[in-house]
């Protein structure tokens, strides 16, 4: 009897080790993920649940990786279309818009000035 308690505070602790393990890798990685570390991948260990769990989690990472890239092309390419001047837009679009033959009607006309004025400023 004496010997039972000894044998049961050493499985108690190692079954607590071993439950509480991946449920600590799983927490490291979603706060890895939160605070945008993608670089490294999510592996846990453990019972084969908790191993499926991490796999999704690596999978997200992943997508979260992608998105972040395309995140980041997309920026690029607005920021250089912001950086194109006005005018360049204005003056390639204004007499061709004149010159297309017809009469331009009230709101083209406007448009035409607009691009005209923005063009010589």
């Amino acid at each position: 009897m004496i010997a039972l308690i000894p044998t049961a505070i050493v499985l108690i602790a190692s079954f607590t080790y071993l439950i509480s393990r991946p449920i600590m890798q799983v927490s490291a990685g979603i706060r890895a993920l939160g605070e945008g570390q993608f670089a490294k991948p999510i592996q846990i260990e453990g019972p084969g649940d908790m191993v499926r769990l991490g796999a999704q989690l690596d999978w997200l990472r992943e997508r979260l990786v992608t998105l972040e890239e395309q995140k980041t092309r997309f920026l690029q390419h607005i920021s250089h279309e912001l950086k194109t001047p006005p005018h360049r837009v204005a003056r390639g679009i204004g007499p061709p818009l004149l010159r297309r033959g017809g009469q331009p009607h009230a709101e083209q006309r406007e448009i035409a000035r607009i691009l005209q004025r923005t063009r010589s400023s």
